[in-house]
């Protein structure tokens, strides 16, 4: 991208004076020093190093209209592209290569902030579900033809009898739906491993049907929409998801502990070296015959380099279809590449459990208090110290069956506080609400109605965990 060209508005009297523009027309002899030093960049460009860019020296007027596109686009590439570009003051100075540290402690919530800035708000992409087959109507909905990525999305959830819950979708429905559908997704066939430890699986069904883009789209989508992030993939994947399957380095203990494969490959790795491929003729000949990596081992290297050949092949390379399926589907919405210029800041969303505690639920701005002073001030003051004991209670599973992830997704319909969701704690005064034993929730505002009647903690502790364990969601009364 060049700077921006001279202005040919001279006679406008609505100018403003710009820093991104070219040189003014100058002399012969500095046109020439000016060829001399760009051939000089283009060599340094063949040579291996990128070219010096040099600064604009004299501001030429601009129109304003002129000026703010070139403001909007200096601000899109310091937002969008700040981990591969450098900008210098001096004349002197290389531009930068891309460094890890320069971009590796940008918040995830403000990239993704970033990307949800493409969300077109006046478009919507409408999604008719019914939970016994939740992803059966998300399919649906994304095969759509009016379905866009960009578009807001608009949830209906459907009862057993078939009736729309018919309310407007302010947010809460959409988290909803996309909680679920990442519960799903990676509980599902499309994943195998361990609960915390996730990786691609192979179906050939799921290919067939496009299932492993959909399941990476789903993800981008729920990332930059507002939804929850996956929080269980093996460190091993989400590298190879990164930095593409060449790069792969997997081990023996990145194996799933119930396969026969991973018993035989110990047992190779423990053979003296000398016995190793008797070993491998008796166990592994037929799958080193399939993954293509078999090989004579005469030293500890030849073992070491066959064994990780087929932990990465039965990992990823029998799975190369559904990896690339997938990955092409994460590239919606930016979030993949964005993933390339912030690994550090997109792990733990991918690959760490969401880091829920009871602080998170404890905000003072976030409680709606009376009057200082006043009997509803006194009595919230009650439920307050019951709502604190009540959510360490939970923290340190002293209630059966009970999570803090369960409790936010009641008062905000997701799992995660990713993009800053937090719960706003209002107490039920009114005449009929005062009497109300239950809990409520305002899953769009992300608003929790705590009743006020109860006067022991026990009281308390039973109505919110059965109001909690027994909301199904939208479109149950």
């Amino acid at each position: 991208m060049g700077y921006d060209t001279l202005s040919n508005h001279e006679d406008s009297d609505d100018v403003e004076i710009s820093d991104h523009t070219c040189y003014p027309e100058a002399s012969t002899s500095d046109r020439k020093k000016r060829k001399l030093s760009s051939d000089t960049n283009h060599g340094n460009a063949r040579d291996g190093k990128r070219p010096i860019k040099q600064p604009c020296r004299t501001p030429v007027a601009t129109t304003s209209t002129e000026a703010q596109q070139t403001d909007d686009v200096y601000a899109n590439l310091f937002t969008a592209q700040s981990s591969s570009i450098y900008i210098s003051d001096s004349e002197d100075e290389d531009i930068q290569p891309a460094d890890a540290n320069f971009t590796k402690d940008i918040p995830l919530a403000e990239i993704l902030s970033n990307l949800n800035q493409q969300i077109d708000n006046n478009k919507t992409s409408l999604f008719n579900i019914s939970r016994n087959h939740l992803f059966e109507g998300v399919k649906r909905g994304l095969k759509r033809k009016s379905f866009h990525p960009r578009n807001k999305i608009s949830v209906k959830f459907t009862d057993d009898d078939g009736s729309s819950e018919g309310a407007v979708d302010a947010g809460g429905p959409m988290r909803e739906l996309l909680t679920l559908s990442m519960s799903n997704i990676t509980s599902g066939q499309l994943f195998s491993g361990e609960p915390n430890q996730k990786y691609i699986s192979c179906v050939n069904r799921c290919i067939d049907e496009n299932e492993y883009h959909m399941a990476g789209q789903l993800i981008a989508m729920s990332l930059v929409h507002g939804g929850p992030a996956p929080h269980c993939f093996a460190d091993h994947f989400f590298e190879t998801v990164v930095h593409g399957y060449a790069s792969a380095k997997p081990t023996i203990n990145d194996l799933p502990e119930n396969i026969s494969i991973k018993k035989d490959l110990i047992a190779l790795q423990q053979a003296p070296i000398k016995e190793a491929n008797q070993v491998m003729s008796e166990q592994l000949e037929n799958l080193t015959e399939i993954a293509g990596t078999w090989q004579v081992m005469n030293t500890e290297i030849d073992r070491s380099t066959l064994i990780s050949s087929i932990v990465k092949w039965y990992l990823y390379g029998r799975n190369r279809e559904a990896l690339n399926q997938f990955m092409d589907g994460l590239s919606t919405l930016g979030v993949l590449e964005a993933m390339h210029q912030y690994p550090t800041s997109f792990k733990p969303a991918f690959c760490q459990p969401a880091p829920l505690n009871v602080d998170m639920f404890l905000c003072k701005e976030n409680i709606t208090r009376s009057m200082e002073g006043s009997n509803q001030y006194n009595t919230e003051c009650l439920v307050l110290s019951h709502w604190a004991d009540f959510l360490q209670d939970v923290h340190d599973q002293e209630i059966d069956n009970l999570t803090l992830g369960q409790i936010l997704m009641f008062v905000t319909g997701c799992t995660d506080f990713i993009h800053g969701l937090s719960p706003t704690i209002a107490f039920m005064h009114g005449n009929e609400e005062g009497r109300s034993k239950l809990p409520k929730a305002n899953t769009c505002g992300g608003v929790l109605h705590l009743p006020v009647i109860h006067k022991t903690y026990e009281d308390f502790k039973h109505a919110m965990v059965f109001g909690v364990t027994n909301s199904k969601g939208f479109g149950y009364a």
